[in-house]
C-alpha cells in the first residue's frame, strides 16, 4: 500500500529522534487529525495548539502583540513566533534540540482577504534545532480545499527538512553509488534543461554517492523514425504551422484520444525504453517529458520491475493530459494551478509536490550586484537594461528591437540570438542608436539575467522560469498555442510581466516601465521574485535521492494486474519483448 505523507513524516521523525509540536490557525486542527490517524504517532507527536484568535496566539503560543498588530496574523513574522512558541509550550521534559515546531496561518476564505493579503494566502513556519524558516503559499480553491492544501504543504515542508537532516546523518551501507536515470527529449530546450539542472543539483548535493545518466529515448535506433524526427520537426511545426500544432495539441488533450495515444506510445517505444532500463539498471527513474510514462509502466509490468518513478512537469499552467499518469510515484509540478489539474486527472494529492520548474544551480549561485556584473560584461552601469532572447521560433524580436532602437528611450539592450544565425546577422547589420550588446549565443545566461532589469522573450517554460527565479519582469512577445499561452497568462495575471505582440505595444510597455522612476518595473520585479522558485532543482534532487534510498515501491500488484493485456497488445503489434524475472533493479 502506498505510504501516506503523514506516515513518511512519522517514520523520519522516529529515525531522527524528534518530537513534533504543531500550532494551527486556518487549518483548525487538520494537521493534528492527520498525524493521529497513524497508529503509534504518540511516539513522536506531542500535540497541537489550535489558536484561531489573536488572544489565543498571544496567550498559548507567546506571539507578541506588536507582531500581530504590525504584520497581522497571516505573516512570516507571526508563523515563526507560533512555531517557536508551540515548540516551547509543549516541550515538557524533552530537550529543545529534540523538538520541532510546525505552524500554519492563512486566509482560507471565502472572506477575509485584503490588499496584499488575498484569500488563499498561507504562511507556514518551521522551528528546528538548526534555526527557523517560513514558507509562503497561495491557493485558489474554496475554503475546504485551501485548508487541505495548507495541511499538505505544512507536512511537505516538514518532510523536506527531515529528509535533508536524515541525508546528512545517515548514509547508505552500500559502497555502490545510487543509479539514477533521467529520461528527457530535445523538442524545444526546456525538457533537457530541467534534466541538466536536476543532474547538477544531485551531483552538488550527493557527489559520488549517486551516478546520474541522462538519456533521450527518442534518439534510440529502436524508436520508430517518425518519433525520432518529431524533435527536429517541432521547431518547424510551431514556427510555420502554429494552427496545425494547436489543433494536434488540443485534439490529443481529450480523454479518449489521450488513451489511444498512450497505447500507441506503448507499442512504439516499448523496445527502446526496455533496452535503456536493462542497460542502466536504475534504482530510480525521473522523466522530464510526458511521452515516456505509459510505455515505462508497460516495461515495469512485463519485466516485474518495481522502480520508483518521478515526473517533472516543465510548463507553468496549461499542461497536456499526457503528463498526468497515475503510475508515477511522485509528480513534481510548477504551480498550484497544475496541482489542481493533476488531482482532477486522478493523481493522488499525496504524490504531488509543488517544486517549481528546475533551473540550473548556476542561476542561484550568482549573487553579485548588477553594477559589478555589468562592469565585467562591458555594459553601461547607468542605464536601464533590457535583455532580449531570441531563437528560430521568435519571429517578432527584430521588428520590436528596431522600434526600441529608434524610440529615443534612455536604455541599454543586450540581445542573445539563441543560435539563430540569420537573426544574428540581421542584428549586426543594424545601426544602433542605443547602447547595444549582441551575442549569437552565450553560456553566461545567469550573469546576463542578474545584470538586467527586464527580459524580452517568448513564453517558453524554461526562459520564463529562469526569469522568475532571478526576479526579472518580462515582456512576452510570442507564445506557442497550447502550453505557452498558459505561461504568458500566468505571468500577466500575477503582474510579473506584460504582453507585447507588435512594436507599438512594446513601446507602450517600455514607456510604462520607465515612468515614475520605474515604479511599475520595480513592482513587477518583486512579483516575479515571489513567483520564482530558484531552489526547484535542489527540491527535485532531494525527492529523487529519497526515492533511491527508500528502494522499490510497492506497486507491483497494481502493475502486474494489467500484465496480460499489455503482453497481448505487444504481440498484436509484433513488438519484441523478453521475460525478465528480476523483481527489483536494486
Amino acid at each position: 500500500m502506498k505510504t501516506s505523507l503523514e506516515q513518511r513524516v512519522g517514520e523520519l521523525l522516529l529515525k531522527n529522534g524528534f518530537k513534533l509540536a504543531v500550532a494551527e490557525s486556518c487549518t483548525g486542527g487538520l494537521i493534528g487529525h492527520r498525524l493521529t490517524n497513524i497508529p503509534g504517532s504518540s511516539e513522536y507527536y506531542l500535540g497541537s495548539v489550535t489558536a484561531y484568535a489573536y488572544e489565543a496566539k498571544e496567550r498559548f503560543l507567546g506571539v507578541k502583540r506588536e507582531t500581530l498588530v504590525e504584520f497581522g496574523a497571516v505573516s512570516r513574522e507571526t508563523v515563526l513566533e507560533m512555531a517557536q512558541g508551540v515548540r516551547k509550550a509543549l516541550s515538557g521534559d524533552f530537550p529543545m534540540e529534540k523538538i520541532i515546531g510546525l505552524s500554519v496561518s492563512g486566509i482560507a476564505g471565502p472572506g477575509g482577504g485584503m490588499p496584499g493579503k488575498p484569500v488563499g494566502l498561507v504562511w507556514i513556519g518551521l522551528s528546528t534545532p538548526e534555526g527557523d524558516e517560513a514558507f509562503e503559499y497561495r491557493w485558489h480553491g474554496d475554503r475546504i480545499k485551501n485548508k487541505e492544501h495548507s495541511a499538505d504543504a505544512a507536512l511537505q515542508e516538514l518532510l523536506k527538512y527531515l529528509r535533508k537532516r536524515h541525508g546528512r546523518i545517515t548514509h547508505t551501507s552500500s559502497s555502490e553509488p545510487r543509479r539514477i536515470l533521467i529520461l528527457t527529449a530535445d523538442a524545444g530546450f526546456g525538457h533537457r534543461s530541467a534534466a541538466n539542472a536536476i543532474t547538477a543539483a544531485l551531483e552538488e548535493k550527493f557527489g559520488s554517492r549517486c551516478q546520474v545518466e541522462i538519456a533521450n529515448p527518442l534518439d534510440d535506433r529502436r524508436t520508430p523514425f517518425l518519433l525520432r524526427e518529431s524533435q527536429a520537426d517541432y521547431d518547424r511545426l510551431v514556427r510555420e504551422m502554429p494552427e496545425l500544432y494547436r489543433f494536434g495539441y488540443e485534439a490529443s488533450d481529450a480523454a479518449v484520444p489521450s488513451v489511444i495515444v498512450e497505447s500507441a506510445l506503448t507499442v512504439l517505444m516499448f523496445e527502446a525504453l526496455s533496452s535503456l532500463v536493462k542497460k542502466h539498471r536504475p534504482e530510480v527513474i525521473l522523466t522530464t517529458y510526458p511521452l515516456y510514462q505509459a510505455p515505462l509502466e508497460a516495461v515495469y509490468a512485463i519485466n516485474r520491475y518495481t522502480i520508483p518513478t518521478l515526473t517533472v512537469i516543465t510548463d507553468l499552467v496549461d499542461v497536456h493530459r499526457l503528463w498526468f499518469h497515475t503510475g508515477v510515484d511522485a509528480l513534481l509540478v510548477p504551480t498550484e494551478e497544475v496541482r489542481e489539474l493533476a488531482i482532477k486527472h486522478g493523481i493522488a494529492p499525496s504524490k504531488i509536490w509543488i517544486t517549481g520548474i528546475p533551473v540550473h544551480p548556476n542561476m542561484v549561485r550568482e549573487n553579485r550586484k548588477k553594477t559589478e556584473i555589468r562592469r565585467e560584461l562591458g555594459w553601461r552601469t547607468d542605464l536601464p537594461t533590457l535583455l532580449a532572447v531570441g531563437s528560430r521560433r521568435v519571429e517578432r524580436l527584430f521588428p520590436i528591437l528596431n522600434v526600441l532602437n529608434h524610440s529615443g528611450s534612455a536604455l541599454q539592450l543586450a540581445v542573445v540570438a539563441g543560435k539563430d544565425q540569420a537573426l544574428f546577422e540581421q542584428l549586426q547589420s543594424q545601426e544602433w542608436h542605443v547602447p547595444t550588446h549582441l551575442y549569437e549565443f552565450t553560456d553566461q545566461m545567469p550573469a546576463f539575467m542578474h545584470a538586467s532589469d527586464a527580459l524580452i522573450c517568448k513564453a517558453g517554460g524554461l526562459i520564463t522560469t529562469e526569469a522568475l527565479a532571478c526576479g526579472l519582469p518580462m515582456m512576452i512577445i510570442e507564445a506557442i498555442p497550447g502550453q505557452e499561452i498558459g505561461n504568458a497568462e500566468y505571468i500577466i495575471k500575477n503582474e510579473a510581466g506584460m504582453m507585447a505582440e507588435d512594436p507599438i505595444q512594446a513601446l507602450e510597455v517600455v514607456a510604462h516601465w520607465m515612468a515614475d522612476n520605474m515604479r511599475l518595473l520595480k513592482a513587477q520585479a518583486e512579483n516575479a521574485r515571489k513567483l520564482g522558485k530558484p531552489l526547484a532543482a535542489y527540491d527535485a534532487a532531494e525527492l529523487v535521492w529519497e526515492a533511491a534510498q527508500s528502494g522499490p515501491v510497492d506497486q507491483a500488484g497494481k502493475r502486474i494486474a494489467g500484465r496480460r493485456s499489455l503482453i497481448n497488445l505487444l504481440k498484436r503489434n509484433h513488438v519484441q519483448w523478453e521475460e525478465n524475472a528480476i523483481r527489483s533493479q536494486r
